[in-house]
């Protein structure tokens, strides 16, 4: 596996760093609202809907780290080396 997948463009400026950040960020979030609509739907449980909202939003969270760093290597810019 060739990690990541395009090479020329990482957060080595504050521009790059931004987009980058900015693309995780709306993948996070436009899943995040999908999630509370759907929830809203089903009439659950307040505590319930909490729950489920949290995980389901660390899920998402750890699994757009995961695909940001394969195609970008998004995410070792504060590793100490």
């Amino acid at each position: 596996m060739i990690i990541p997948i395009i090479k020329s463009y990482k957060a080595s400026n504050k521009l790059n760093a931004f987009i980058l950040g900015s693309i995780f960020q709306s993948i996070v979030f436009s899943l995040a609202f999908i999630l509370k609509d759907y929830i809203d739907k089903l009439k659950i449980n307040r505590f319930f809907n909490f729950i489920v909202s949290v995980l389901y939003i660390f899920i998402i969270t750890l699994i757009s780290f995961g695909i940001m760093y394969i195609i970008f290597d998004f995410g070792g810019g504060m590793l100490i080396s």
